[in-house]
């Protein structure tokens, strides 16, 4: 071993002091996944995780049969330390596959929380690790004799032990609240969203601020004055002999009312249509059928916007693919400029939006996308990102959506989404006060991410100094490792010198 040990250690090999019995396969087509007279629970490696699968198999004299209080080590998985590769697992009884072998060795000689801590602290993953056969790392009995250990006095091991078994619950026990924090967050997120697009969030600066013109007013503004333009736009065009433009959609937005659902008196209900840019293509989707495929796509040019650049609130600029700028001229109709809102139409994000950045100055709709171009009279893009995330608009979606062998939500029905639309001064302070709020979150989370790293670090070092022999104190009057050995080699060979004898149980 590369550290210095500390007087009275030593360094041995895994077959010095422990062995390992194989697992036993019954076949698939005994398994049985509810108790039953009979069987027996066959322990996989999936048991001592997350996600246990309850298997039980019949009782048969070629199990290999274990108790909850023996040791069994993972015998395949990932390098990763979060990985099973390496694990203990235990407090199961029953039979163990061929996935886990069981650790063999002298409880009075080296304690089952001894061993346990030892291998918590990697040596033997860091090890194992090098020696990868394959995608799935494993290890056989000739690579155990690669592995070493330090082995400190036995009444050192045992004052390891009750110092370890003393820290580390702790560290667990704040790693798992830790871990609740995320979703803390996320709830957070959500209910300031939730007060935003319901007009708690602004009900103090409403009562400061009563002069404000409704939402109802401003659309009945925005309505002359859009039907004012056409009039103009049909006039010059009849000069010309043009052709007459296209007329804006209409504006229909929906009064409150006294069954209001608690929004404010001064807000209304409103559509993309409604609040939608008089643009051409202010509402548009991606291209339709074989008009832009993988065929089109290279390394540089316009960048095509698909589904995975559309996270819930937020925009993904990593693995854009491109087409060449004659395409993009092609496509035409499907063009997104920064600031329009782009909504995932087809497959597994469907309904989550964001808002294209500065950073792209334009890009192209892959087909799984639609895009609106709002009207800044009216709204505000992140006012309407806003109302997109919340449970009563993303519950709209989910209603709209077309469940065939993919979701697809149409430009149509998204068109005809209903969401509370408040006054555009009051926009304004919905959105001061949810950037001012998330940024809060933001800081938190870098919190989390940094805590996270530093507790998932602490227990290794604890450990780390354990086996340097820095956590305890060491007592000259110990009897010291080597001698320690030589009782474990001793008893070792005699055992080999009889019958096969019956292992003792950790």
């Amino acid at each position: 071993m590369s550290v210095t040990l500390p007087k009275g250690w030593l360094p041995v090999k895994f077959t010095d002091i422990l062995g390992i019995r194989g697992g036993s396969q019954p076949p698939k087509k005994d398994f049985i996944y509810e108790p039953r007279e009979g069987y027996v629970r066959l322990l996989q490696i999936r048991d001592f995780g997350d996600k246990p699968f309850p298997t039980y198999v019949p009782v048969s004299s070629k199990l290999r049969i274990v108790g909850k209080d023996d040791l069994l080590l993972a015998r395949y998985g990932g390098t990763s330390k979060d990985d099973s590769l390496g694990r203990i697992c235990t407090g199961m009884e029953g039979a163990y596959n061929v996935a886990l072998v069981m650790l063999l060795f002298t409880p009075d000689f080296t304690p089952p929380g001894f061993i346990k801590h030892l291998f918590g602290a990697h040596f033997f993953l860091e090890v194992i690790s090098k020696n990868s056969r394959s995608c799935q790392t494993g290890f056989n009995k000739d690579d155990l004799e690669e592995v070493s250990f330090p082995l400190p006095p036995l009444n050192e091991q045992k004052r390891i032990v009750t110092k370890l078994d003393k820290i580390i619950p702790r560290i667990d026990s704040v790693q798992a609240r830790l871990e609740k924090v995320p979703t803390i967050i996320k709830r957070f997120r959500q209910s300031v969203l939730t007060a935003a697009v319901t007009g708690k969030l602004t009900e103090k600066w409403r009562e400061e601020h009563p002069e404000v013109e409704s939402a109802e007013v401003l659309l009945e503004r925005i309505r002359q004055d859009r039907e004012y333009r056409y009039k103009k736009q049909c006039e010059v065009a009849k000069q010309k002999g043009d052709r007459k433009p296209k007329k804006p959609e209409n504006l229909c937005p929906t009064p409150i009312g006294d069954d209001n659902n608690g929004n404010p008196l001064s807000w209304v209900y409103a559509t993309f249509r409604d609040i939608s840019s008089t643009e051409h293509y202010a509402m548009t989707s991606g291209p339709f059928g074989s008009a832009l495929g993988t065929k089109d796509y290279q390394v540089t040019g316009t960048p095509v916007i698909r589904g995975q650049n559309i996270q819930p609130g937020r925009f993904n600029d990593s693995g854009f693919v491109y087409i060449s700028e004659a395409k993009s001229k092609e496509l035409n109709r499907s063009k997104a400029q920064p600031g329009d809102i782009v909504i995932v139409a087809v497959g597994a994000g469907v309904g989550n939006s964001a808002i294209l950045p500065e950073t792209i100055k334009s890009a192209i709709l892959s087909q799984n996308c639609n895009k609106f171009t709002v009207d800044c009279q009216v709204v505000l893009n992140s006012y309407i990102l806003s109302a997109l995330q919340i449970s009563v608009v993303r519950t709209q979606m989910d209603e709209s959506t077309t469940d065939t062998a993919r979701q697809f939500l149409s430009l149509t029905n998204l068109k005809g989404m209903v969401f509370p639309l408040p006054p555009l001064e009051e926009q304004q302070e919905i959105v001061r006060q949810v950037d001012k709020l998330f940024a809060l979150a933001d800081k938190l989370e870098a919190h989390y991410q940094k805590a996270k790293t530093h507790i998932g670090k602490l227990s290794q070092s604890v450990l780390a100094k354990a086996f340097r022999g820095e956590l305890v104190p060491q007592d000259p009057s110990d009897e010291p490792a080597d001698k320690l050995l030589a009782r474990i080699m001793e008893e070792k060979n005699e055992k080999s010198k009889g019958p096969a004898a019956k292992r003792t149980a950790p």
